[in-house]
């Protein structure tokens, strides 16, 4: 994954709900040469990522082109990672992981 795709992640919350949910997209990945998803797809991930269509359109070259995720269903490492530490930052404080001591 390109280094700048962290900031978009990191400022796009809509961008982290797409790359969260893309693993369970059923419909077929495959794009056309301008980043189209079939139609069905695209609302299935909106779907599930809880977002309008009309963001998976605007949204999936970014995602794909800066390598967050990829046609195979997965998602970069550290795009996940980041996903999640910001998850559990939107956690009221009390429903928190406590941090592991060192040993």
């Amino acid at each position: 994954m390109k280094p700048e795709a962290l900031v978009l992640l990191l400022d796009s919350p809509v961008m982290q709900r797409l790359a969260f949910s893309w693993p369970l997209v059923t419909g077929p990945r495959t794009m056309n040469s301008k980043f189209k998803l079939d139609y069905d797809t695209a609302v299935e991930w909106a779907a599930l990522a809880g977002v309008g269509v009309s963001d998976v359109e605007i949204w999936t070259r970014a995602l794909i082109g800066h390598e967050i995720i990829r046609t195979d269903g997965t998602v970069d490492d550290a795009a996940m990672a980041l996903i999640r530490h910001k998850a559990i930052e939107r956690l009221p404080k009390q429903m928190r992981p406590k941090p592991k001591e060192a040993t």
